[in-house]
């Protein structure tokens, strides 16, 4: 299952779950599937977070800049930043 899917899925079980007529009951089975699929992106986008955050801790000043980036950073990047300047701080 890709991002997409495991998305719409869980989306449609938790309308079912509240009610909504309209959707079937979905299949013990599917729904363990993608629960399963679900953890497993997010352990792994854990695991690239973890990692950019260790690369990035011992090169940051102590306020969680990174000097020779001259200001750019991805989104994801300054949310990293974040983490470190919140736990030096």
């Amino acid at each position: 299952m890709g991002n997409e899917t495991i998305a719409s899925y869980l989306e449609n079980y938790n309308k079912w779950r509240r009610g909504d007529e309209e959707i079937e009951m979905p299949e013990p089975k599917e729904l363990g599937i993608a629960i399963d699929c679900a953890i497993s992106y997010l352990r792994h986008d854990m695991e690239i977070i973890k990692r950019q955050y260790l690369a990035l801790r011992d090169l940051t000043t102590p306020t969680g800049h990174l000097p020779h980036l001259n200001g750019y950073c991805t989104p994801e990047c300054k949310a990293v930043m974040r983490c470190i300047a919140e736990r030096r701080a």
